[in-house]
């Protein structure tokens, strides 16, 4: 009498079936998983990086609509511009939802920095750089300045009123920079709009 096989698995057959199945799930659950990370670390980055666009923008206008104001003005009005303070009087604030003239200032605060807005919205922390930064501020010489007025005036050119006793206004920078100590962190730029008609001699200033 022949001994026939059976047609099934054996136990050891079906306890490596299941081995390999398993490790087979848990692969593709590993890669699901990572797939998820990675989406999840991509919309981030994306969502952050609009939220720090708007910022920037919302920077731009306000530093855009600064103007000059008069020495005898009150001291707290006064333009002043320094590597980790911008101050003065704009036409935009940073919401865009009050109409007027408004006191705004900017501050550079703390390792790395945190650029802190104060104006009639309150105050708001717009951005945390990734290390410290600075203000800086362009004259018409294409110089970038740590202070403003600086030292040792740029020339204005053949239309420079700084010299007529009816125009006796601190004169304004070109533009405002925000620039990190290495350059890691993308520039924040913003041109004021009073100087538009001088900004041909500022070619710096194209791509804003």
């Amino acid at each position: 009498m022949t001994h026939r096989p059976s047609a099934g698995f054996s136990i050891l057959e079906m306890l490596v079936a299941l081995a390999i199945l398993s490790l087979t799930s848990l692969i593709l659950f590993q890669t699901v998983l990572s797939q998820a990370a990675l989406t999840s670390r991509i919309e981030n980055a994306s969502l952050r990086s609009g939220q720090e666009l708007i910022r920037r923008s919302s920077f731009k206008t306000v530093v855009s609509g600064l103007v000059p104001t008069w020495p005898e003005e009150e001291a707290d009005i006064e333009f002043a511009a320094s590597p980790e303070l911008l101050r003065g009087m704009s036409t935009s604030n940073l919401t865009g939802g009050v109409s007027g003239l408004h006191r705004v200032t900017f501050r550079l605060e703390g390792n790395p920095s945190r650029l802190i807005y104060s104006g009639p919205e309150g105050e708001i922390e717009l951005q945390t750089f990734s290390e410290l930064a600075t203000f800086s501020y362009l004259g018409l010489d294409n110089n970038w300045y740590g202070t403003w007025p600086p030292d040792t005036a740029p020339d204005f050119g053949p239309f420079d009123d700084s010299g007529h006793p009816q125009y006796e206004i601190p004169p304004l920078p070109v533009a405002v920079r925000i620039r990190t100590v290495t350059g890691q962190d993308i520039d924040w730029l913003a041109r004021l709009d009073w100087q538009a008609p001088r900004l041909a001699r500022s070619q710096e200033l194209n791509d804003f």
